[in-house]
């Protein structure tokens, strides 16, 4: 993750921020309750394997044109998810729910409102 990326989602309330370059690394330190894979590919099941039991891997693109192969007892053996996220197709099925969504994104962006995750 970019420099610049990796600090908009700190300002967005991320405890920590890792790119791929870090991943391993982090996944001894600590275990990983999110994992955001745009890249696909042969970093995908790095990033399943770095999840702590019950995580998540949610899969938003393939930006490496690979699409990834995932190990099946990656997922049971620890509890895990994998998601697909498409919030493009989502959004062509949902005009007024995107336009909420685009509308509440962007008053967090700007200030009005502020989201807190419930403990």
């Amino acid at each position: 993750m970019h420099g610049e990326k990796r600090e908009r989602a700190r300002r967005a309330g991320a405890d920590d921020v890792i790119g791929y370059d870090g991943l391993k690394e982090a996944a001894r330190a600590w275990s990983v309750d999110v994992a955001v894979d745009p890249v696909g590919g042969e970093l995908s099941e790095q990033a399943l394997r770095g999840l702590r039991e019950g995580g998540r891997l949610l899969v938003v693109g393939f930006a490496s044109g690979g699409i990834a192969r995932l190990p099946a007892d990656q997922v049971l053996l620890r509890n895990r998810a994998v998601v697909g996220v498409d919030r493009g197709a989502w959004s062509m099925g949902h005009a007024a729910e995107n336009r909420a969504m685009d509308d509440l994104l962007e008053r967090r962006v700007t200030g009005k409102i502020v989201l807190v995750p419930s403990s």
